[in-house]
Formats: structure tokens, C-alpha cells, sequence
């Protein structure tokens, strides 16, 4: 049985992890104190938006925010609250897409200006030689982040020994260098982010998509082949005009951490759209799918999902299933609308149940 509730007895969604780790007691302290001064300095209320902008600035976790902040306080010296909800949506409001694409410029052009640097002060000779000339050529063809960083990396460690009689530069060099590792580990969490949906933690539509791609052209090499689960709520709208969104969302955050706990490591699970789940099961055959499906839908059915503060329950929440395996020369929307019609023909047949695709 879970309880899972609020200071006021709702079901509460899980929080974004897109900019920071969970901090320890004495850094989340001195990052409070830090946050709750600069909130005195701008004359600004303690609310959640500010609040989380300054926290993560304190914490020094994303160089992009803190650069943006600092541009925004130099020029103005104050924190309106439509800059400030920009910054919010900019940075923990879902645009990873964007925000990969724009931390892959910023690596290029702190390259470019770190390159400047070793120009002017190491004079010519000291990228004369053919090993830092291929880094550049390198450097100046690629768009991939991890060889941006890599070519980067790379011209910094020879250069260095012709630039020894400046300390300010060695200083600067290192400095760059992690912060170019600090980038390309924001990239990595934006890139990861982009991929994710952000309620249930598991894989959205778009990752599923390439997943299913993925596995049909290397279906050959499958011995059993794969096969899909598609997975609907049941009167999924009465949840919600019952105990309102955030108890549907939840009970959604819920189910999916169950579907996680009853297939493998190797299995693909995602949310579909709305209330449905899709889990792909590669190297698996049509009747140990079923199998699966019908020990997802006898877990989910036996959840109880219960208000600690009233302890109010929700009763028992089920779900349809329809299981496809896929034939070879079938396409992905082929294969997909197979298992979907057999989803809802258990929704036809009294829903609870799992149904196999023709």
C-alpha cells in the first residue's frame, strides 16, 4: 500500500532533476543563507520562483544560469519577475532541446577564446606544430559536443609547456578546462533530460520512437524477436474530475515506477501519450509478452493508493493492455496500430484485461 501525500493530504509529483543533485545538510544550509541574503539585496519576495533561481545560483551548479543572472544584475542591478520567470522556464521549465544546442555553442566559443588567448601571448610558434594544427582542423569540422571538448582538451595540453612564464594564463587555462567539463556534464544532463518525461521519469514518446527504430533494424539479429506492450489507465477522466490532476499525476508517477519493477533492465518503457505506457521487450516471444503483460495488470490491480492525512483511498485502479509481436516487412506505425487495436478491443471487452493483436 502507498501513501503518498503533501503538507495538505494531496498526492504530490516528483520534483525536476534537471540542474542539481540532492545537497547534503551543511550545503544546502550555507546555500540557503546565500539565497535568502541575495533575496534581501533585490528586494524581492521569498517565493518558490525566486527562491529556486537564487538557491541553484548560490549553489554554482550551472554556469549558464549564474552567467545569465550576473549579465541581468550587472546591467539593471534588479530581478523583475517576468526575467525572472523566463530564467525559470529557460533552465528547469523542459526546453532541453533547446538548451543543448545552446551549451554546445558556448563550448565552441570559450575554445575559440581560450585559442585567442594562446595566440596572442605564445606567439606564433606555439601552434606551429602538426599535432595542435589537426586539434583546430578538427575543432573547426566538428558538432559534436564530446569532440568539441576533446579537441579542446587536446590543445590546451600542448600548448601549456610554451606558455609557462605566465602564471595568469596557466590559472586561466585551468580554470577553462573545467568549466568545459562542468558544460559538457550539463550537456550530458540536458541531452538525458530530453529524453525523459518529466512526470513519470521514464522515457517519453520521442525516445521511444527512436527505440523502436533501433530495435526493427536490428530485428534480424534477435533470436525471438520484440514485442510491444501497450498499457491504458482505466476510466483514467474519473480520477481526474474526482481527486483532481495531481492525484491523476501521480497515480501515473506511480504505475510507472510498478511497470519498472516488473520488467528487466533490457526492457524499454514509456509514456505513450496522456494515460498510456508503452514497453517494448526485445528478444521476447508473443506468450511470454502475455505473460508479462497479464503480471503487469494483477500488480497495478492489487495497488492501493491512500491519503495518509484522511485516509481517503482511491480504491483499485486497473488497467488494458494490447501485445503485438512484430512481423518482419511491418512498419513501425503498423506494428504500433496492431497493438492499439488490440488495446482497446480489452477496453471493449470490459477493460482489466490483456488482449493479443492479430
Amino acid at each position: 500500500m502507498s501513501k503518498l501525500d503533501n503538507a495538505d493530504g494531496q498526492l504530490s509529483m516528483p520534483s525536476s532533476t534537471l540542474m542539481f543533485d540532492v545537497d547534503d545538510a551543511d550545503q544546502a544550509a550555507e546555500y540557503l543563507r546565500g539565497a535568502l541574503n541575495m533575496l534581501g539585496k533585490l528586494s524581492v519576495a521569498p517565493s518558490p520562483l525566486f527562491y529556486t533561481l537564487l538557491y541553484t545560483y548560490c549553489a554554482g551548479k550551472s554556469v549558464r544560469l549564474n552567467k545569465e543572472l550576473d549579465t541581468l544584475l550587472e546591467n539593471q542591478g534588479s530581478l523583475a519577475q517576468d526575467e525572472a520567470a523566463a530564467l525559470f522556464q529557460r533552465f528547469f521549465g523542459g526546453a532541453a532541446e533547446a538548451l543543448v544546442e545552446d551549451i554546445r555553442k558556448e563550448l565552441v566559443a570559450m575554445v575559440a577564446q581560450v585559442i585567442g588567448s594562446l595566440v596572442d601571448i605564445a606567439g606564433k610558434t606555439s601552434l606551429s606544430s602538426d599535432s595542435v594544427s589537426s586539434q583546430i582542423e578538427k575543432l573547426a569540422d566538428t558538432k559534436n559536443p564530446t569532440e568539441v571538448v576533446a579537441a579542446a582538451t587536446a590543445i590546451l595540453s600542448e600548448t601549456r609547456q610554451f606558455v609557462t612564464d605566465s602564471r595568469a594564463l596557466e590559472a586561466e587555462l585551468l580554470s577553462s578546462v573545467e568549466e568545459m567539463h562542468k558544460l559538457k556534464e550539463e550537456l550530458s544532463n540536458a541531452k538525458r533530460e530530453a529524453t525523459i518525461d518529466g512526470l513519470t521519469g521514464v522515457f517519453n514518446r520521442r525516445a521511444f520512437d527512436k527505440r523502436l527504430t533501433d530495435l526493427m533494424s536490428m530485428s534480424d539479429g534477435l533470436a525471438s524477436g520484440f514485442c510491444l506492450l501497450l498499457l491504458d489507465v482505466d476510466n483514467f477522466k474519473r480520477i481526474n474530475d474526482t481527486y483532481g490532476h495531481i492525484v491523476g499525476d501521480k497515480v501515473l508517477s506511480e504505475f510507472a515506477k510498478q511497470i519498472s519493477r516488473l520488467t528487466r533492465r533490457s526492457d524499454f518503457i514509456a509514456r505513450y501519450g496522456g494515460e498510456e505506457f508503452a514497453v517494448l521487450l526485445p528478444g521476447t516471444r508473443i506468450t511470454n509478452a502475455f505473460t508479462v503483460a497479464e503480471n503487469i495488470r494483477a500488480t497495478l490491480e492489487r495497488v492501493r493508493l491512500r491519503r495518509s492525512s484522511s485516509g481517503e483511498s482511491l480504491g483499485a485502479v486497473t488497467v488494458s493492455l494490447g501485445v503485438a509481436c512484430f512481423r518482419e516487412g511491418e512498419t513501425a506505425e503498423q506494428f504500433v496500430a496492431r497493438s492499439d487495436k488490440a488495446l482497446y478491443r480489452a477496453k471493449r471487452l470490459g477493460r482489466n484485461r490483456t488482449i493479443l493483436a492479430d
